[in-house]
């Protein structure tokens, strides 16, 4: 066969092909025939293929495709002809097929029909896509849009499946941003895909497209707030032109309606706030938002307000927070700004490491200028002051405050000289309060109210100054706007120290109970520690030790915390507990007088006698600890009686003696003279002829405390009555006079029955003196019915000790002196009934029992 024979067969075949299964036997045919002759016709091998697959021999089909491609892989109708074979079987996944339209696309690539081109792509890139081959995609469709332009179709496809990539390079995001820019165009991206736009813009730091793709969103602010988020971040980073600046308040009004937890929200009305000077207003709002996303720039703002109100506590911390992160841009300004607050709170040793961190520089040299001035040390900062290039007011400060002599001419002069500086005469006011220079600090602070009038130091000091004029009504309201403002510790503690002061107990708890809850543990110790004070003042010594135990959690190392916690173990009857505190008082540095005065007080109530003597000789001439040694030696002394031990207790009421008369030249005199009556009592009970050594000031009024002289026990009981007279004469408590009284009429009764003097008038005269000025005392009662049975009186005697019983129904002494009294006028059955109720009410009293074996 010749060509024009074979062109007459295809065509032949063609028509066949075209009339369904019916030509298609026909075309085989035709086709076996050209084959036969020319095993490598292409055409014919395509419409074999053709054929077969009209007839559902499929595999047969490809079979001829494929071959047709060996012999001219260039042309395109094999290739369809192995596309169509999967798509027609379902297939939509496979090696082959995507062969197919890769060869598809490339030779329609060439082609003039771009919607063809563009459809055998798609299809080329959705078998990619569909097996994952996403780089593959990309490279496609990049060429495509460079060669043929974009469109919406290829700019969706290219953002879904760049979208499904992940991690993209640097191509991937050009293509990325080219077909997410064309949808913007076409007013047919996606919320999400414009979410995508605006975070390669923002990455590639394309801020000026970015805001103007965001303004060309207005239309949508009421539904979509992505838009409005980048703004409010554009204008926090310092990157949004000053025209959308102006706009911001809106922006965030918009933002928080759809989104009200936006931290770029919170961060741009802070910053607002800030540029406005309100300055605590934009601390809650920054704050709020630094909470859920710790963003360098939004901290930077929050720092800029806390320095300001002098919130240096906050700046510290808020620095703290951001030098954790090694990502920061420009950790010099946070640095530098924590150098400041260690500055400002003392914090010297922080600061000067802090410094060690900042390149050499002016500020720096102010910086250690400032540290070396606070630290005392005035060569070094003189040193320093002169490297500094141009003058700076807080050198000038420092430079004023080192001066020994006329150091308010110095600070008033730094105003006059610097007289907008706010900062400046706050500082100088509050240095001259210090001084007590009172008229030039209130003219200072008047300069300082029309520049920022409700700064919550300025208002605190202004506070502080009524304080010191005791006008506490205009202390009160300046004190509480300031901590309003600013809930710091400093402003907290001269707070509650105003409360204390004006005895408003439920303000100053409420205040701080709402502190010890708001504030962490490191900044509440000082709300802590005077809500310990508070319980103390109001004698709940336990509340008192559970506050205190926190203050102690927040700094173990204060001394007044320990110190105030041993306090309320003490008042709780917590001894141990309280020695230990006191001892970690004095382990710590703290002056050890107190401490120490406590600790032996702590060692007489837990019996400790020789260790509370020891503990309290050590502070000498100390008068409280001078009263305590007296009352450990009266302790000693009855301890001794008791034991049988007499020479121990003229040795013990001769120290007590010693010791007390120390403090009759002290506001301590009428406690003094009772503690040496008190003693002299303890020694009426031992013999007559028992020597004692007293001072030569209590026999003589040219006597001295240091002098000493022998006397015996009939003497010593005269010293007894005058010092309680002396006692009586000198008190204005009617409680102190009825004791006193009550303590001579033993005396009397002593000598009396001990050395047979006439004195039972005089015991009975004091006795009942002390009844009528306190009859609510069972011991005064039991007294007078000593003295007056000793007199003979037996009805007066027995109507005291029922008297005394009717108080007191558990006075073991009363009953048993009654019962002698009922034995002594032999009603044997009521003085049994007395000895009982005696031994049920005091088991280990020991006369009871003896008056019991009597009526046997």
């Amino acid at each position: 066969m010749d060509k024009s024979e074979i062109k007459s067969l295809l065509k032949e075949a063609r028509n066949l092909l075209q009339k369904g299964n019916d030509g298609c036997n026909g075309t085989l045919v035709i086709t076996k025939k050209i084959l036969k002759q020319d095993s490598k016709h292409y055409q014919a091998l395509v419409l074999e293929g053709a054929a077969l697959q009209q007839v559902g021999k499929a595999n047969q089909s490809l079979e001829s495709y494929k071959k047709a491609i060996a012999v001219d892989p260039k042309q395109i109708l094999a290739w369809q002809g192995v596309a169509a074979h999967y798509e027609k079987r379902g297939i939509k996944e496979h090696e082959e097929l995507l062969v197919a339209y890769k060869e598809i696309s490339n030779i329609l690539a060439a082609g003039e029909d771009k919607s063809k081109y563009l459809d055998a792509t798609t299809k080329y890139v959705g078998q990619l896509q569909s097996q994952g081959l996403f780089p593959q995609c990309v490279k496609v469709l990049a060429r495509v849009i460079k060669s043929h332009g974009n469109s919406t179709k290829l700019s969706t496809m290219a953002v879904s499946i760049l979208a499904q990539m992940g991690n993209i390079g640097p191509n991937e995001e050009f293509l990325y941003l080219l077909c997410l820019g064309f949808l913007h165009g076409m007013g047919s991206a996606t919320d999400e895909e414009y979410r995508k736009y605006f975070q390669i813009l923002f990455k590639q730091e394309n801020y000026t497209t970015l805001e103007k793709v965001c303004c060309d969103l207005k239309p949508r602010f009421n539904s979509f707030y992505y838009p409005l988020d980048y703004l409010c971040r554009l204008y926090v980073e310092n990157n949004l032109s000053s025209e959308s600046s102006n706009d911001v308040p809106l922006f965030v009004e918009k933002l928080f309606k759809l989104y009200p937890s936006s931290s770029f929200g919170h961060f741009a009305q802070g910053k607002v706030l800030f540029e406005q000077s309100h300055y605590v207003d934009a601390i809650t709002w920054l704050k709020q938002g630094v909470e859920s996303k710790l963003h360098e720039d939004a901290v930077y703002v929050l720092l800029l307000c806390l320095e300001k109100i002098w919130d240096f506590d906050g700046v510290e911390e808020y620095c703290l927070k951001i030098l954790k992160n090694e990502n920061i841009r420009e950790p010099q300004r946070f640095i530098i700004f924590n150098c400041h607050s260690y500055i400002h709170q003392k914090k010297y040793k922080e600061a000067a490491a802090a410094i060690d961190k900042l390149p050499p520089d002016r500020d720096v040299d102010i910086l250690k200028a400032l540290i070396a001035a606070g630290e005392g040390r005035k060569e070094e900062f003189e040193i320093l002051r002169q490297t500094i290039v141009s003058e700076d007011w807080r050198v000038e400060l420092c430079q004023a405050l080192l001066q020994n002599e006329n150091q308010s001419d110095h600070l008033i002069n730094l105003t006059q000289k610097y007289p907008e500086n706010f900062d400046l005469l706050l500082s100088c006011g509050i240095e001259l309060l210090k001084l007590s220079n009172f008229a030039d600090t209130f003219d200072i602070f008047q300069k300082c109210v029309p520049i920022y009038r409700n700064h919550p130091v300025l208002l605190c000091y202004i506070g502080q100054l009524f304080v010191e004029e005791n006008e506490l009504d205009g202390a009160l309201k300046y004190l509480t706007e300031a901590y309003k403002a600013l809930p710091s510790s400093e402003i907290g503690m001269y707070l509650s120290d105003l409360y204390f002061k004006t005895k408003n107990i439920e303000a100053n708890k409420e205040l701080l109970k709402l502190a010890t809850k708001k504030l962490k543990r490191s900044k509440s110790k000082w709300a802590w520690l005077r809500l310990g004070m508070l319980h103390l003042e109001l004698n709940e010594p336990s509340e008192a030790t559970v506050a205190l135990q926190s203050a102690i959690r927040s700094d173990h190392s204060d001394c007044n915390v320990w110190e105030t916690l041993a306090d309320a173990y003490y008042a709780r009857g917590s001894y141990e507990a309280s020695q230990k505190a006191f001892e970690a008082c004095v382990k710590l540095g703290a002056e050890p007088t107190y401490p120490k005065l406590k600790i032996g007080v702590i060692q007489r109530h837990l019996g400790e006698n020789e260790e509370s003597i020891a503990t309290l000789s050590e502070l000498h001439d100390y008068t409280p600890a001078l009263v305590e040694l007296s009352k450990t030696w009266l302790q000693v002394s009855s301890k001794r009686l008791k034991e049988g031990l007499g020479i121990s207790v003229v040795k013990a009421v001769s120290e007590c003696i010693k010791a007390a008369v120390k403090v009759l030249n002290s506001h301590e005199q009428i406690l003094g003279l009772t503690i040496i009556t008190a003693s002299i009592i303890v020694a009426s009970d031992l013999n007559p002829n028992s020597i004692f050594k007293v001072p030569t000031t209590l026999l003589r009024e040219t006597g001295k405390i240091d002098e000493f002289v022998d006397v015996d026990l009939k003497e010593l009981l005269g010293i007894g009555l005058k010092t309680s007279l002396a006692v009586s004469k000198n008190s204005d408590s009617k409680h102190l006079i009825s004791f006193q009284h009550s303590e001579m009429s033993k005396i009397y009764h002593k000598l009396a029955v001990n050395m047979s003097l006439d004195t039972l008038d005089k015991a009975i005269y004091h006795a009942k003196k002390a009844v009528s000025l306190n009859p609510s005392i069972s011991s005064y009662w039991n007294s007078l019915g000593l003295v007056a049975e000793a007199a003979g009186q037996k009805a007066t005697s027995q109507n005291a000790y029922l008297k005394s019983i009717q108080i007191s129904p558990a006075n073991a002494k009363a009953w048993t002196n009654l019962g002698f009294l009922y034995h002594s006028n032999g009603k044997s059955f009521k003085a049994h009934f007395c000895f009982n109720e005696a031994q049920r009410f005091e088991p280990s009293f020991g006369p009871c029992w003896i008056g019991q074996v009597q009526q046997m």
